[in-house]
């Protein structure tokens, strides 16, 4: 089971079609998933941080990841308002020290490096709730991956890239 969480989707379309189209190129690996959205958006409770603790939503979260499973974090940014270097970026995979593998992000860039422009960024733990969750009490692989919201033409490639990865190390 791959959980996949969207914890932007109210404030984001860009990240929910990312994710259904990630959930399609898993099933056609005959990977079961499944997306998790929060109820409410970010601007009033944030699901990436301490506030999600003990929310409906990470109850779910933990009703649905085990041992067995994965997870994978979308989300996105706005280019104009991240910066010369982050805002050429079509993807930036998290990594935080402690809770994502480096060797599970370098697949991942190697997989979207073919065509696009991507890259790692050290994202602070405390603001990967759900990635953190998984990985230091679930002890469940995560992936955390920031989608451009202007590189939606890359989405679809991107979901099928990931769903590789996830094939490859499930």
């Amino acid at each position: 089971m791959v959980a996949i969480t969207v914890t932007d989707a109210l404030d984001s379309p860009g990240s929910i079609r990312f994710a259904k189209e990630l959930k399609s190129s898993l099933k056609l690996r005959g990977i079961e998933s499944t997306l998790l959205f929060p109820p409410v958006s970010q601007i009033v409770v944030d699901y990436n941080s301490v506030e999600a603790k003990n929310s409906p939503f990470i109850k779910e979260f933990d009703s649905i990841v085990s041992k067995e499973s994965y997870h994978i974090d979308i989300r996105s940014f706005d280019p104009t308002e991240s910066g010369a270097a982050t805002g050429s970026l079509d993807f930036i995979v998290a990594n935080a020290p402690g809770v994502t593998d480096e060797g599970l992000n370098d697949s991942v860039i190697g997989h979207l490096n073919d065509f696009s422009e991507v890259d790692d960024k050290t994202i602070d733990y405390s603001s990967m709730y759900c990635s953190t969750y998984a990985k230091l009490v679930l002890d469940t692989p995560t992936i955390c991956i920031l989608l451009n919201t202007e590189s939606g033409d890359l989405f679809l490639a991107a979901a099928d890239e990931i769903a590789e990865v996830v094939e490859k190390t499930y």
